[in-house]
């Protein structure tokens, strides 16, 4: 489609281009943000199992270390108890 318009070319720019010359680009930085991908639910699973575990050794290993402690006080105070009785 064609128009003819009888009227200098700087002008009919001036005129179409006017509504568009006051506005500032919105900048990049207002773009909404990539969303994150979401994560597998059968890896979610396993990772939380796995996190389950680990949770219950760490508690075991402290139960562990607890208990080694208790064994070398014994130890110390049976050495005690024979020193004292020689």
């Amino acid at each position: 489609m064609t128009i003819r318009i009888a009227a200098p070319r700087d002008v009919v720019f001036d005129i179409v281009s006017s509504p568009y010359l006051g506005r500032t680009p919105r900048p990049a930085t207002t773009k909404k943000p990539a969303a994150k991908p979401r994560p597998d639910p059968k890896l979610r699973a396993k990772l939380t199992a796995a996190e389950t575990a680990l949770a219950k050794a760490e508690k075991r290993a402290g139960e562990a270390l607890r208990d080694l402690e208790r064994a070398k006080s014994d130890v110390e105070q049976a050495r005690q108890a024979v020193d004292e009785a020689e």
